[in-house]
């Protein structure tokens, strides 16, 4: 009879033993379950992460667009610019006799032509061939004394 307690006390124990281990077991798996959950929530969180990067991609890259559509918005209004400046740059200089001179020069003598008795625009002429003698533009020189002709003064 003690050996039968015996062995049921063993049989208890074993039954208990392998209790035991299948409870370790399902914590086991319990525990793998929740690591592979943890997984699927880090790939998720990679995956979220990663559109992020994508968006912030796509975001830079459209600033870049917008920045690139700037500069060549302000690449042509300097173009714009250049054209509209153009003439003024390419008018001639000589020293610091300036074209807006000759301009003014031509003015007094068409206005000279309608009046040639006027006797300022006479004086005016006249200082403006000494100072054009003076800068040395020979050639424009020439072409007052071609108007001086055709106006009938020396």
């Amino acid at each position: 009879m003690l050996l039968l307690l015996l062995l049921l006390l063993l049989l208890l124990l074993l039954l208990l033993l392998l209790l035991l281990l299948l409870l370790l077991l399902l914590l086991l798996l319990l525990l793998l379950l929740l690591l592979l959950l943890l997984l699927l929530l880090l790939l998720l969180l990679l995956l979220l992460l990663l559109l992020l990067l994508l968006l912030l991609l796509l975001l830079l890259l459209l600033l870049l667009l917008l920045l690139l559509l700037l500069l060549l918005q302000l690449l042509l209004l300097l173009l714009l610019l250049l054209l509209l400046l153009l003439p003024l740059l390419l008018l001639p200089k000589f020293g610091n006799f300036h074209y807006r001179q000759m301009h003014r020069f031509l003015n007094i003598k068409m206005c000279a032509k309608k009046s040639s008795h006027d006797a300022a625009s006479k004086q005016d002429h006249i200082n403006f061939k000494i100072h054009a003698r003076k800068k040395k533009l020979i050639w424009f020189v020439r072409n007052v004394r071609s108007i001086d002709k055709t106006n009938g003064w020396k």
